[in-house]
């Protein structure tokens, strides 16, 4: 289910399944969707016919069966066939389909559906897989607003995002985004940058600072100078970023390419030597040297490979929906197989994405109990969200709050009010007149170290009564995610906009191998190349739009589901439908079973393949024997495939409770 939430981004919850919704929209062309259509038609034509021979013979209405699917199928591989010819360029489309026509000629009609079957079903996948950067730039793009409102001397005026110029200053409200990279001029306010930089908790902007496009004002009035035109924002970097890394061909689609052609040239040129030579050198009739041709076409077709190994992939691919583990196709199970380095992103991911309070600190004989009540009093006027996170801790606990008045924030301070006619302040120390001792700073420098957003309160009278630290909270499974990951060999980063301090209190708990902090989105891409470089393939596993770059750029991109923002999940090669963090070296397990037994089908289906040419050059093979061999060898492969459906046993991964940050 995808629903919408107030920043604007949009969250997939559920476990394992995929709404019909999603599945719609990802088949959303047209042609798109006549391919699966006729690949369905296909195949039920194909399984009609020989449920139909099985029970009844071969007849005229299996026959007919056959053919429907010899059309449905072909469809679109012919298509591609005759653009081939025409462009004098031989390809696969070519050889598969004159394999197909060569089986109906010899009567082996269910050989030849099959083969159309499978390689429409082949072309629908990847055509699947080509939308997935329009759909990525897409969900970025929406982030993005239309308009900006540009002050005009006294008055504003709406403008298209495009057409704002360097210099411009333009207004935002409290709950819009900002339109464009730009500078505060006027006004202060709390930024949510998480779309873009990662920060977990909302930044103070007040004048002078910068802001980007894209990211969403919480709480007052910005006056913005753009600095930059909309068509180089960071957000439409990160648009170019996406659209670079996806349009980069995976090695194995590169090696495919450069082979096709001289694997259908080679098959074609041996079909043909066959039948030159045993009619001219063997004197052997027109129709027996035909006959002899189509048995090394027929026995050198590619069916014995493209049977088994789709049938891994699509095994290995229902296996991880079962478990929430959703492959956008068979290549994602080659990249996951050969992980060395898993990259994560902190915020939303090993981070809960959520500030709590997780620790009070009171002075000068005050309770802690005190200390949030006084805190929570004055913050429930507030609308910053470091203030729910202490009105949240104060309501958990049971604590009443107490009515405040002549309530005042300052942006990138704090706020104050009276209770019972005295002033309570929350905030940084320059808020209230308080003097910090020795024990009050060396408290507040601990909590600073640990990554903890720290606020003082203060009352008149009596000065700093205690301190409150709020953080972003570690998910409960992390470090047993990373231990996992370290025990299958697999080094781990952390890699996140926060500062240091946040960044290096979070690595400790979960216990990566390296972190590196302070990284906007074009950063992370880089450190991915860098990792890749030096260690090998890496997966990275985010939730954010920031992410998406990385999720790209990376070998193997692997996008939290439930916290997963839209473009998350369309830049990942892989979707957690659940949050929990067990689940992704349960993908790399499921990966690297699946390329193992892809390695063994096709080792197996080149030795049946090549035997059978042998025996079908020296003429000891007849067309039935071909056929048998031929499709015995492939059911044998789609039976070590299969393997990869059941379950794997339980308790493999132990989940228990991680600390909090603390002091």
């Amino acid at each position: 289910m995808i629903r919408n939430k107030p920043n604007g981004n949009a969250r997939i919850g559920g476990r394992a399944l995929i709404s019909v919704r999603a599945v719609a929209a990802h088949f959303g062309s047209f042609e798109l969707r006549l391919m699966a259509v006729a690949t369905t038609l296909s195949l039920l034509a194909l399984a009609a016919g020989w449920a139909l021979t099985v029970a009844m013979g071969f007849g005229a209405v299996s026959l007919g069966l056959y053919v429907a699917a010899y059309v449905t199928g072909g469809v679109f591989p012919v298509r591609d066939a005759v653009t081939s010819t025409l462009a004098r360029r031989i390809d696969v489309n070519i050889l598969m389909v004159t394999a197909a026509v060569g089986a109906a000629a010899l009567g082996e009609w269910q050989e030849g559906a099959v083969l159309m079957f499978l390689f429409a079903l082949s072309g629908t996948l990847e055509a699947y897989a080509t939308t997935r950067t329009r759909r990525a730039v897409e969900a970025l793009m929406e982030l993005r607003p239309e308009t900006a409102m540009v002050v005009d001397g006294a008055d504003e005026r709406a403008v298209a995002i495009d057409d704002l110029e360097i210099g411009d200053i333009v207004v935002v409200r409290p709950g819009d985004r900002i339109p464009v990279d730009g500078s505060v001029v006027d006004g202060a306010s709390a930024v949510d940058e998480s779309a873009v930089t990662g920060e977990s908790l909302p930044v103070d902007k007040l004048p002078g600072d910068p802001v980007y496009g894209a990211t969403l004002n919480r709480q007052g009035v910005l006056r913005v100078r753009v600095t930059a035109p909309a068509s180089e924002s960071t957000l439409a970097r990160i648009v170019r970023l996406v659209e670079d890394a996806q349009d980069a061909r995976p090695r194995a689609q590169r090696i495919a390419d450069r082979v096709g052609p001289a694997y259908t040239l080679t098959v074609f040129g041996l079909a043909l030597l066959v039948l030159v030579v045993a009619r001219l050198a063997l004197a052997f009739e027109w129709n027996d040297a035909l006959y002899r041709a189509m048995v090394v076409l027929v026995v050198a077709s590619p069916c014995a490979v493209m049977i088994p190994l789709p049938a891994a992939s699509l095994s290995a691919i229902a296996s991880g929906a079962l478990r929430g583990i959703v492959f956008k196709g068979g290549d994602r199970l080659e990249a996951a197989g050969s992980v060395a380095v898993v990259a994560f992103d902190k915020t939303g991911t090993l981070t809960s994405d959520e500030a709590v309070v997780t620790e009070v600190i009171p002075f000068n004989g005050y309770e802690e109990s005190e200390v949030l009540r006084l805190a929570a009093s004055v913050e429930q006027h507030s609308e910053h969200p470091l203030a729910a996170a202490i009105v949240q801790a104060a309501r958990i606990q049971g604590i009443p709050l107490d009515p405040v008045d002549d309530f005042h924030a300052s942006p990138g301070l704090g706020v104050e009010g009276r209770l019972d006619a005295e002033r309570v302040w929350v905030g940084a120390a320059a808020l209230g007149p308080g003097v910090l001792d020795g024990r009050m700073r060396r408290a507040m420098q601990a909590l600073q170290q640990s990554g903890t957003s720290t606020l003082l309160v203060g009352r008149d009278g009596v000065g700093v009564v205690g301190l409150i630290g709020v953080a972003d909270t570690v998910r409960a499974d992390a470090a047993d995610a990373v231990a996992a990951l370290r025990e299958r060999g697999i080094h781990t980063v952390m890699l996140t906009g926060d500062n240091a301090g946040v960044a290096a209190a979070v690595a400790r708990q979960v216990g990566v191998d390296e972190y590196r902090a302070g990284l906007l989105p074009a950063d992370k891409s880089a450190v991915i190349r860098e990792l890749a470089a030096r260690r090998g393939p890496v997966a990275m596993v985010g939730d954010g739009v920031n992410d998406a770059p990385a999720l790209a750029t990376a070998d193997l991109g692997i996008a939290m589901g439930i916290a997963g923002t839209a473009v998350a999940l369309e830049a990942g090669d892989v979707v957690l439908t659940g949050d929990e963090l067990s689940r992704v070296p349960m993908t790399l397990d499921l990966g690297r079973r699946a390329t193992t037994i892809m390695k063994q089908n096709l080792i197996w289906a080149l030795g049946v393949i090549s035997v059978l040419l042998i025996t079908a050059l020296v003429g000891w093979l007849s067309l039935t024997l071909a056929v048998i061999g031929h499709e015995g060898s492939t059911l044998i492969g789609v039976f070590n495939g299969l393997r990869l459906l059941r379950r794997p046993r339980p308790g493999t991964l132990r989940v228990r409770p991680t600390p909090q940050l603390t002091g």
